[in-house]
């Protein structure tokens, strides 16, 4: 849903304020799952990055061959 908010109105910062936090309480789930790939991609290089690369895009054939930065 898109908000607009007038920055000039006195009760700007309360609302912008509520929104972020109401999104706040709803990331440490997915936060805690980036965190968990991001130390298995420190630990295991590549090895992981092949694995997420096929779990999360769903390729089939997918080596090292085919990483490129």
């Amino acid at each position: 849903m898109l908000r607009i908010l007038n920055g000039n109105k006195k009760n700007f910062i309360r609302k912008l304020e509520l929104i972020l936090d109401k999104r706040k309480i709803k990331s440490p789930k997915k936060t805690l799952v980036v965190k968990k790939i991001i130390k298995d991609v420190e630990k295991n290089k590549d090895k992981a990055l092949i694995k997420y690369e096929k779990k999360f895009n769903n390729f089939k054939k997918f080596t090292s061959k085919d990483i490129k930065f």
